[in-house]
């Protein structure tokens, strides 16, 4: 697919957001691809920090977890949509220098009134180191209620996978520089 050579030649375009939607009858996937000015390991630091997803990638407005590795999310989503949320079980794992979170769906406590389930989600967030930075690979698979036409569903995946980048890129920032200050006690002195 197109996006799988995004950056491969040349520097990468830093504030490029590249978004694509695949639909299904059963189906809805949306990629988002983009660089962030930070390394993995500050990325996955700000992703393994569930309980601050409400702040750091809006628009989930909860974030806990049930059990180790055991994640609970509800999403926020513009009218018409409902709420959704999600319970699933996370798995990081590394391949070659690429750095995997990914999810998939358990078994949880019944949703909140008003909130619809979504049942079959499933994705990953994968880290790729480049270019003194990070280029961030996220992908997202859920069921497709039968009443949202497609061009609804691509609009959202267009507005929320730009959304997800420029969160994640404020919150990396922002995290990145809380590290140097810890690190050396003065801002931008780390080594």
């Amino acid at each position: 697919m197109w996006f799988a050579t995004l950056a491969l030649a040349g520097a990468p375009d830093l504030d490029a957001v590249h978004v694509s939607t695949v639909l299904t009858e059963a189906d809805s996937a949306v990629v988002a691809r983009f660089w962030v000015a930070a390394t993995p390991d500050q990325v996955e630091a700000l992703l393994s920090d569930v309980p601050r997803y409400p702040q750091n990638l809006p628009p989930i407005s909860e974030a806990e977890f049930l059990a180790p590795g055991v994640v609970h999310l509800t999403i926020d989503l513009p009218w018409p949509m409902s709420a959704r949320d999600s319970v699933s079980r996370v798995v990081r794992r590394e391949e070659g220098a690429d750095l995997v979170l990914s999810w998939d769906p358990v078994a949880g406590p019944p949703p909140e009134e008003g909130v619809v389930r979504l049942e079959q989600s499933r994705g990953y967030w994968r880290l790729t180191p480049q270019d003194a930075g990070t280029l961030v690979t996220y992908e997202s698979h859920n069921t497709v209620p039968a009443n949202v036409p497609a061009t609804i569903v691509r609009t959202i995946h267009r507005i929320e996978g730009n959304r997800l980048a420029r969160n994640l890129r404020e919150a990396v920032g922002e995290s990145a520089g809380a590290l140097v200050v810890q690190a050396t006690g003065q801002p931008g002195q780390g080594d």
